[in-house]
Parts: structure tokens; C-alpha cells; sequence
């Protein structure tokens, strides 16, 4: 009886273990954009293959971009007049929660794009978030620098 108890036991201790591996990590948190970032803005984008780029309309590629600002209901082109796209692609373990800023110095004409990132360390798999954010304008003699907290 005592070995049918101690089974019983056994069985049930494996499987909360195995059911509690199963679990994956859940984020409460969500992406924060500051600084000068427009909110509320989807990009549609090309893949940029985990390279930090500026978008101003001057490359081949800028066509390929859209935006909704409308939750994604409808898209436009981008309007490069008005705006300009950063990338800073990033590479997390399953979920991750991205805040993202950016601050414009004009008196040293720099461009400041600065990531923290919360995630999960709970499995291996490695996601790459290419992180695009839409920006007013800025002279193409600006320099961009990225930072991750």
C-alpha cells in the first residue's frame, strides 16, 4: 500500500514539475516610446536583416515602407517630408518589452535612440524586434547614436 501511495506521489510530483516547465514567461509590461517618437504609429516594413538604419527617403528602400496611424485600418506612404524612420533591432528571449526613446541634441546635431529592454530568460530561442519608430524630420547632417540600457 505504501508503494502504491509512494507512486501515486511520484506521478503527481512529475507532472507539476513537467506542467510547470511547460509555462512561459508572460510580461505584464508593455512598449513605451519617448522623447520626440510619434505615438501611436504601426510602420510596415522590410526586413532589415538586424541592421540599425535611418530612413529619410533617400534610399532605394523607402518606398517599400508604410504607416497606419489608424491602428492599422488603413496604410499610407510614408510622408518624408514630415517624418523619418530609425531602426534598432534587437535580439531577446521570448517575450520582451521594449522601452524606446529618442531625444534630438540640436545644438551637437546628434540623434540619441535609447532602448531598455525587459524580457523573459526562461528559454533559448533568440527574436529579433527590429524596433522602427517614426520621428519628425531631421537634417541629414544629424549623426545617430544607439544605446541599450
Amino acid at each position: 500500500m505504501a508503494t502504491k501511495h509512494a507512486l501515486i506521489t511520484t506521478f503527481i510530483g512529475c507532472a507539476i514539475v513537467l506542467a510547470s516547465c511547460g509555462k512561459k514567461c508572460k510580461l505584464e509590461k508593455e512598449d513605451i516610446n519617448q522623447g520626440v517618437i510619434v505615438p501611436d504609429v504601426i510602420v510596415y516594413q522590410t526586413h532589415t536583416f538586424g541592421e540599425k538604419v535611418v530612413i529619410d527617403g533617400t534610399t532605394a528602400d523607402s518606398n517599400q515602407l508604410e504607416l497606419s496611424f489608424d491602428g492599422g485600418y488603413t496604410r499610407v506612404p510614408v510622408d518624408y517630408s514630415k517624418y523619418t524612420l530609425l531602426n534598432f533591432p534587437i535580439t531577446t528571449h521570448c517575450d520582451a518589452a521594449f522601452t524606446r526613446k529618442v531625444e534630438f541634441n540640436d545644438v551637437d546635431d546628434i540623434v540619441k535612440y535609447t532602448i531598455s529592454v525587459e524580457e523573459c530568460d526562461k528559454c533559448n530561442n533568440g527574436i529579433l524586434t527590429d524596433n522602427f519608430v517614426v520621428v519628425p524630420k531631421f537634417p541629414a547632417s544629424y549623426s545617430v547614436t544607439y544605446k541599450k540600457e
